[in-house]
């Protein structure tokens, strides 16, 4: 095995697995939007890339997480204030499936997401794992 996989932060491996299975659902709900007829654009999918591009320390896809991370953190905190002040059922829209979830199921689930986003910027901005897109990283 690559000495350089196998010595990749355990922490790391596991933001670049979220970004990667958050892209492959959003493929998915591509794929099944497509069969029902839709043009869907999902950004999501970049999932995929950033995922890979962390495991390979590309400075540009640690960005790009970054990015994403930060939006995931300010759309968690949208959301949980419109539940909070709107105080009625949250509409969803996954798999070309929609529906709603009560307030008290959609605050936990929103508060998860946010927590989780702080955790994966947590884990992007450490001094030891930026050094790593610093030190062996590729710059595109």
């Amino acid at each position: 095995m690559d000495q350089e996989v196998s010595a990749k932060p355990f922490s790391l491996v596991v933001v670049a697995s979220l970004f990667m299975l958050g892209g492959v659902l959003s493929a998915i709900d591509m794929v099944t939007s497509l069969t029902h007829g839709l043009l869907p654009i999902n950004f999501g999918v970049l999932g995929i890339l950033v995922g890979v591009g962390l495991l390979r320390y590309h400075r540009l896809w640690r960005t790009v997480a970054l990015v994403f991370t930060w939006i995931g953190i300010g759309g968690a905190l949208v959301v949980t204030i419109a539940v909070l002040v709107l105080d009625k059922p949250f509409n969803y829209h996954f798999f070309n499936r929609s529906g709603e979830v009560p307030t008290w199921v959609a605050i936990p689930l929103v508060v998860a997401a946010f927590l989780i986003a702080v955790w994966q910027y947590w884990v992007l901005t450490r001094p030891h794992i930026k050094q790593l897109f610093t030190e062996h990283g590729h710059a595109a």
